[in-house]
């Protein structure tokens, strides 16, 4: 498969977000003849390597659907709008962007990388329109998100962050 630019980025985000959360060490991918010690660091730094044949095999090693990739790039200006939406504390038209991603994604919910969207989103939807607090948990487990994203996303999931620790904090 052909990868774009920002494609290619987010893929290695993502690649090292799940050699991370599973432990898995730099030399069990190399050993496993994939790409070498140099080319897969470049590729989770987000160093575009010419070759598209080393993502397709670290997508398959990690079970992923490259096919998602379009549906991401589709979604991205409801990403701007959510933002948008929370940063002027907008919370019916936050809550209307968070339902219509949630119907655009849910055929294929269950799926990487549009699974951690919808944790993304959810908790968004936590902060911004429940104002609710994240527990530790799900503090902890926000703050390995923020890694994937480098949008409006992130910058809403550190800010549920944030918000979330002043409590710890009080």
């Amino acid at each position: 498969m052909f990868y774009k630019v920002e494609e290619k980025k987010l893929l290695g985000r993502y690649f090292k977000y799940q050699r991370e959360i599973q432990h898995i060490k730099f030399s069990d991918i190399v050993s496993l003849g994939i790409c070498d010690y140099k080319t897969l660091k470049g590729i989770e730094e987000g160093k575009q390597k010419p070759n598209d044949e080393f993502y397709d095999k670290l997508a398959n090693y990690y079970q992923m659907d490259v096919q998602v990739l379009p549906l991401l790039k589709e979604i991205e200006p409801y990403i701007h709008e959510l933002y948008d939406a929370c940063e002027w504390y907008d919370q019916n038209k936050a809550a209307h962007v968070i339902q219509t991603i949630t119907d655009k994604v849910k055929h294929v919910k269950n799926k990487p990388l549009i699974r951690e969207l919808v944790e993304a989103i959810q908790v968004v939807e936590k902060e911004y329109i429940l104002n609710t607090y994240l527990n530790q948990q799900e503090l902890l487990h926000t703050l390995e998100l923020i890694r994937l994203w480098d949008n409006h996303l992130a910058s809403l999931l550190v800010e549920a962050c944030g918000r979330s620790n002043m409590k710890y904090l009080r």
